[in-house]
This record gives structure tokens, C-alpha cells and sequence, in this order.
């Protein structure tokens, strides 16, 4: 039941199933929490709410997922989660050459860990490695879009990562793929990246290097500041 105790320190009177809580840290969804809990939406025969623990601290676990390809993983993979009071927050997931191959982020409370990882580890047909995260520093630089294209060939994402880090530009995601060029059978390459730097990075001399690089690689290359 409620601790009137609780009321002034940070928690407001609420309720879930019916049964009174902190509603102030309890998020509408039946698996979602907002703060250091975990919650439950059914309650016990004593009117409790079972695997509710205000004091639990709730661990950012990174999960890496592979596999071959095969309907249900990422049922798996959710159930597992679900059972251990898991949060499933942010993934992302693809086919490659006949395997699946997903990252996915989670929140669940530290005493969950050690069972949660036992069975992922036990699921038929998919290794997963998980990884305790601390909580990401807010972001206080610029946030670039890249895309570029140009004819395939050995060394292409070297060259341009390397641009990239003498410009202490940091590549947050990248997506690459290879395509026939539309009026021929020659073999284009494909990527878009998010990027964050500094306030002080030279985004004109950031460019100008890139375009070094697409006069011998006929790339073409587009830097989209992005407003976030």
C-alpha cells in the first residue's frame, strides 16, 4: 500500500491496477518506468504489487545479438527482456548475407542482470554479449549530417574516417550500403552518418578535405548541419 511517509520527498500519492503508488516514477505503460524502479502492473493476493522496489537501481544494459536469420528472434529476444522486467528502449537491427545482427538498449534493475543474461545466453540459435553502460554525458557540440556516393572500391570508409578524426569528428551512426549506378552496371557506393564535433570545429575546412578525397574517389559529398 501507500507510505504516507513517502509524500513531500519526491513522490506524489497515484495509482496502478487499482493499488496506490508513486505515481510521480510510474509511466502509464504496464513495463515502462521513469526513474530508479521497477515496476509491475498486476498486483499479489495481498494487494501488493509484485517486483515493486523503490530503492532498485536500474542498470543500461547493451545487448549484441547474432544469429541466422529465422522468423521469431526478435520475439525471443523481447520475451526474454519482458520476463526479467526489462525496458526495451532504442535498437536496431538487420539482415546481412543470411544472419541477423541487432544491438538493442535496455533498462532493467542491477539484481535482474545476472538472470536475464543466463537465459539470452541459453536461447537456440542466437548469440547474444551483453554490456553494462553508464548513463551517456548530454551532448553540448554540433551535430552533422553526412552522405556521400561514389564508385566502390577498397578504402573508401578508411580514407573518409580518417578526414573525420583529424577534424575530431566523432561518427555516431553509419549506415553504408552498394548499389548499380543507374545508367550503367558499375557498382556505386553508398553511407550516411550522424556526426558530432566541438563548437570550434571548421566545418569549411572539414569540407574542403572531404572534397580532396572525392576528387580522386568521384564522390560526391554533402555536409547538412542538423538543428536538434
Amino acid at each position: 500500500g501507500w507510505n504516507p511517509g513517502l509524500e513531500g520527498r519526491g513522490f506524489d500519492r497515484g495509482y496502478l491496477g487499482g493499488v496506490q503508488t508513486p505515481s510521480k516514477f510510474v509511466h502509464s505503460d504496464r513495463h515502462e518506468c521513469l526513474s530508479l524502479i521497477s515496476c509491475s502492473w498486476d498486483t499479489g493476493p495481498d494487494g501488493t504489487i509484485p517486483g515493486f522496489s523503490i530503492m532498485e537501481r536500474i542498470m543500461n544494459l547493451i545487448l549484441m545479438a547474432i544469429g541466422d536469420d529465422r522468423p521469431g528472434l526478435v520475439g525471443q529476444l523481447s520475451a526474454a527482456i519482458g520476463r526479467h522486467g526489462g525496458n526495451w528502449l532504442q535498437s536496431s537491427m538487420s539482415h546481412f548475407a543470411g544472419k541477423f545482427a541487432g544491438i538493442v538498449r535496455v533498462d532493467i534493475g542491477e539484481e535482474r542482470v545476472d538472470a536475464l543474461e543466463a537465459e539470452l545466453a541459453a536461447l537456440p540459435g542466437l548469440r547474444v554479449t551483453a554490456e553494462v553502460s553508464g548513463a551517456a554525458p548530454a551532448s553540448s557540440g554540433r551535430r552533422l549530417n553526412l552522405a556521400l556516393a561514389g564508385h566502390d572500391r577498397i578504402g573508401i570508409v578508411r580514407e573518409v574516417s580518417h578526414v573525420l578524426a583529424r577534424h575530431a569528428v566523432n561518427v555516431e551512426e553509419l549506415s553504408t550500403h552498394t548499389a548499380s549506378a543507374p545508367m550503367s552496371a558499375e557498382i556505386l557506393f553508398h553511407a550516411t552518418a550522424e556526426l558530432t564535433a566541438s563548437p570550434s570545429l571548421d566545418t569549411r575546412a572539414l569540407v574542403r578535405d572531404l572534397e580532396q578525397i572525392s576528387n580522386d574517389l568521384m564522390v560526391d559529398i554533402t555536409l547538412d548541419e542538423s538543428i536538434r
